[in-house]
């Protein structure tokens, strides 16, 4: 048996050369929402539109999430996804970024979903502020 330490695990982890950076955490480069590979970790997830001004970042963050089952969660029957199309203009220009959390509890998960939140004001994060959802209410599609 291997002895783990979780600090050298996560200084590299957190090493990853390439990606999208939030606040102090680098995400996985981000990728098409229909060809993306699902992540076995619990994580916090960007939903991201290619910049198509071609000024400013390459990436504009409209929506942050947090999830421990990113297939199920993190797909066409979010109850979001519907903002998402919209914002992003079609599917052809939505992305997702993520960053795994696995040593972290589902507040954690979420705290640092809504500091995300807090910091960059994600249209599609203040959109779901303004409706009453269901899904939300039951803890499914945050």
């Amino acid at each position: 048996m291997s002895d783990f330490n979780l600090e050298q695990w996560t200084k590299l982890h957190n090493r990853i050369p390439r990606g999208i950076k939030f606040l102090e955490h680098t995400f996985t480069e981000p990728a098409s929402f229909r060809l993306r590979v699902s992540p076995v970790s619990p994580g916090v997830y960007a939903i991201l539109v290619a910049n198509r001004s071609g000024d400013g970042p390459e990436y504009e963050v409209i929506y942050f999430g947090e999830c421990d089952d990113f297939p199920r969660q993190v797909a066409r029957t979010h109850d979001r996804y519907r903002d998402w199309l919209e914002e992003a203009g079609g599917l052809e220009n939505l992305y997702v970024a993520y960053y795994a959390t696995p040593f972290l509890s589902e507040a954690q998960r979420r705290a640092m979903k809504n500091s995300l939140v807090e910091h960059y004001h994600p249209v599609c994060n203040e959109k779901a502020g303004k409706h009453f959802s269901f899904g939300a209410l039951l803890g499914i599609g945050r």
